[in-house]
């Protein structure tokens, strides 16, 4: 059977549009991912690839002044951090500094509004030490978190600990619970996905 040369062309036509229909749909749905991921905090927390990890001796101290001169700081005693807690809307910046409250999310002086504390620390930064979440996996419940808050301390203890992908932004939502919720990236040196500590008030 033969088939006329406009056939075959409108059969072309037909086949190439569905490929590029495909390709379009492909590049919206990364497109989405990495949106959802982004406009959650949940896509911040990319630490860099060990070879990049800078040996800026300023960027050190200037870390080291945040901590001592900060009123909002985290303490886990048991993992061996000691870090500030840096606000605002510049995510990048605040992580090269501390921990990042995400924006939004509750905070320990204000219980009649959104109950969930989000925050967010690098796994390494400059160093494997007291300022970044690098033993957050060494976490145990029970454990007891320090939040310096202005001046005022309030305690919170582990109760839960699991690792979601990247872009599950249940762990950001208000459950009407008060709560304190710790993520960073994992496994440790990778951003395949978020370890996530849960803590309740005591």
């Amino acid at each position: 059977m033969s088939y006329k040369p406009t056939k075959i062309i409108n059969y072309l036509l037909i086949a190439l549009g569905l490929v590029a229909l495909f390709f379009i749909w492909q590049t919206d749905t990364t497109t989405q991912q990495t949106a959802l991921s982004d406009n959650t905090g949940l896509g911040i927390n990319q630490d860099n690839t060990p070879s990049d990890l800078s040996e800026d001796k300023e960027n050190q101290e200037e870390i080291q002044n945040n901590i001592k001169q900060s009123d909002y700081r985290i303490v886990i005693s048991s993992i061996g951090v000691d870090m500030a807690i840096i606000l605002g809307d510049d995510e990048k910046n605040a992580l090269l500094q501390g921990a990042w409250h995400i924006p939004g999310s509750g905070t320990p002086d204000d219980t009649d509004g959104y109950k969930n504390i989000v925050i967010s620390g690098h796994r390494y930064l400059y160093t494997s030490g007291p300022n970044t979440f690098f033993n957050l996996d060494k976490i145990q419940t029970e454990d007891i978190i320090q939040i310096f808050w202005q001046n005022q301390e309030y305690k919170y203890q582990v109760n839960k600990i699991h690792i979601v992908e990247p872009n599950e932004i249940s762990i950001l939502e208000d459950t009407g619970q008060e709560k304190l919720t710790l993520f960073t990236c994992h496994p440790v040196y990778t951003t395949d996905q978020r370890l996530v500590i849960e803590a309740l008030p005591i």
